[in-house]
């Protein structure tokens, strides 16, 4: 090998781009999986709508939202991304869980107790029961 140097050399954005294009992934996933348990429950017309609070928000420890209103559903996309579409434990509730919780929500309409009897029915019955307030 005479007159001929190897050299390696890392690309610091090399893995700052993969973060970035795993970060657009996860994300593409949460939008597709949101729309399609939306879907799936009859909640077509619809739309999810997620949040990025910043750090001194008041929003940045709520999970989701349901805005019967404006038939939106808020959720909280720096906590989904932390956690992950196959996380979950009993303190930090899965991508599903979340979305079901707002579902379910949704589902029962405006009127109804928030946590209450009704909207625990509902929410067990998708899957979606998990209540941070127990």
């Amino acid at each position: 090998m005479s007159g001929i140097t190897m050299t390696t050399t890392t690309d610091p954005d090399a893995d700052g781009d993969a973060a970035v294009r795993r970060g657009q992934a996860a994300r593409g996933y949460l939008r597709w999986r949101s729309r399609h348990l939306l879907d799936r429950h009859g909640l077509t017309d619809w739309a999810v709508i997620f949040l990025w609070p910043r750090k001194n928000d008041p929003d940045r420890t709520t999970f989701g939202r349901c805005d019967w209103a404006h038939r939106l559903i808020y959720l909280n996309g720096a906590h989904l991304m932390a956690v992950g579409p196959d996380y979950s434990s009993p303190h930090s509730p899965g991508v599903d869980e979340i979305v079901l919780h707002e579902v379910a929500h949704a589902l029962v309409g405006p009127d109804v107790e928030d946590h209450g009897v009704e909207w625990r029915q509902v929410a067990e019955a998708i899957g979606g029961g998990m209540d941070r307030d127990e």
